[in-house]
């Protein structure tokens, strides 16, 4: 399994439709790489799995989506701090 492609694919669209379209690829980027700062262990493991198990996949979708809030705050504050 790719990680970074199934953590890019659990992001809500609506979540990436209030992004720039120009700012959304790097959006998500900053998502995976937060997600596997705060869950490395996780990230490593999802590498071998052919698909997220059943049992595992609430758990990983809240944390991509803890992950998304995390990066959409901090580049809020990226935002304000140039102005």
């Amino acid at each position: 399994m790719n990680q970074e492609n199934t953590i890019k694919s659990m992001i809500p669209q609506r979540w990436l439709a209030v992004v720039a379209p120009a700012s959304r690829s790097i959006w998500a980027d900053r998502i995976v790489e937060k997600f596997k700062e705060q869950n490395p262990e996780l990230f490593t493991a999802m590498g071998e799995w052919r698909a997220v198990p059943e049992d595992d996949r609430e758990e990983v979708v809240k944390k991509v989506l803890r992950a998304a809030d995390d990066v959409h705050r901090e580049m809020r504050d990226e935002r304000k701090s140039s102005h």
